[in-house]
This record gives C-alpha cells, structure tokens and sequence, in this order.
C-alpha cells in the first residue's frame, strides 16, 4: 500500500553544486575560446609571414635588376671614357648578383614555376656578364672604335631585354600571391576578432545565467 507514502519531490541541485556546476562551464568554455583563439592566431601568423616572404622575393627580384644595371652602366662607361673608375659599379655588381640569385632560388623553393624562372634568370646573367666582359676588354686591347663595334652587335641588350621579362614574369606572380595572402591573413585577423567576441560574450552570459539561479537558491 502507498497512500500513506509522501509524494516525490522533483530532485534539486544544491548551492554548492550549481556553483561547482558553474565553474566547471566557465572553465570548459575558457578552454574553448582559448583553443579556438590560439589556432585563430596561429593562422595569422602564418599569413602575415608569407606576406612577409613573398614582399622579400619582390624587394629581391627589384636588387637583382637594380645590380645587372649598374653593371651595364659601368661597363659602358668604361666603353667610352676607358676610366677604372667606371668599373666599380660593374664589379659590385658581379660579386653581388650570385648571392641574389641563390637567394630567390632558397626563396622560391616551393614554387616549381619560379624555380625554373631563377635557373634561366640565373643562366642570362652569366651570359649578360660575359658580354660586358667581352665589351670591356675590347675597350682594353682595341680602344673605343673596338668597344664600339662590340657594342653595335646589340647581343647585350638583347639579353637584357630578356632578363627583364624574366624577372617581370616573376615578380607578377609573386604580386599575385601577395593579394591572396594578403586576404588570407585578413580572414585569420577577423576569424581572431570574432572568436574574442563571442568568448567574451559567452563568458558574460554564463556568469549571468549562473549569478541569477544562485542569487534565486539565496
């Protein structure tokens, strides 16, 4: 028989244990958003160093073109006035270009397309230094009619001309890679303000919810 049994009352949670309760949502939800946050970053930092490193190759690719000039501007200087002097710029040039390139070859590594642009880059500009070789010492054994008859040949500048759509080639498709890293490293930046957002957010909230059913239980 039950009629003289108390009826069940719906079960209660404590005090003590909605806070525990409480806490540990707090906690789990910390843990979340720090999760969420710390691969937020990490993405951006990723794209902000490829930015990094396709704005290097450009300011690379710029120097090399910049150090094959100047030394076709010494070379011809020297053609026509056969002054050491002149020669200085070609010289820097001749040591310096070798470290650039290898350098774009390291910076490309993982671009097949760019790593065969380098080699033939590589290959033109020890063909465009053995030309102006070739210029200066015809201006050494010949005077300036001998450097000007090498000159006429237009080999030289045929070469360079090629050098220049190489490197145009090149730094138009790290400009291309630039604009989607670019939107990439701004999705991670608005990715990363979002899940801050909404933590926060969410943190409010649960300190809310929690504040009022303990303030209630009070």
């Amino acid at each position: 028989m039950t009629e003289g049994l108390p009826a069940a009352r719906p079960l209660r949670l404590s005090v003590e244990r909605k806070i525990q309760v409480g806490f540990g949502v707090a906690i789990a939800l910390v843990v979340a958003v720090g999760a969420a946050a710390l691969r937020s970053t990490a993405g951006t930092v990723a794209s902000a160093r490829w930015v990094s490193h396709t704005l290097e190759v450009e300011t690379t690719l710029q120097e090399t073109l910049r150090n094959l000039i100047d030394a076709e501007t010494g070379g011809r200087g020297f053609a026509l006035t056969g002054r050491d002097a002149f020669l200085e710029p070609y010289d820097s040039a001749r040591a310096h270009t070798g470290g650039l390139i290898t350098h774009l070859r390291a910076l490309t590594a993982d671009n097949p397309v760019q790593q065969r642009r380098v080699a033939e880059l590589d290959s033109l500009a020890g063909v465009r230094f053995e030309r102006m070789a070739d210029l200066i010492a015809a201006r050494r054994r010949l005077g300036l009619q001998g450097a000007a008859r090498q000159a006429a040949t237009g080999a030289g500048k045929a070469v360079m001309d090629r050098i220049r759509g190489v490197i145009v080639a090149m730094d138009s498709t790290e400009r291309q890679l630039l604009g989607l890293r670019q939107d990439a490293l701004q999705a991670s930046a608005r990715l990363a303000r979002r899940v801050t957002w909404l933590g926060t957010a969410l943190a409010v909230a649960v300190a809310l919810v929690a504040g009022v059913l303990i303030r209630r239980d009070l």
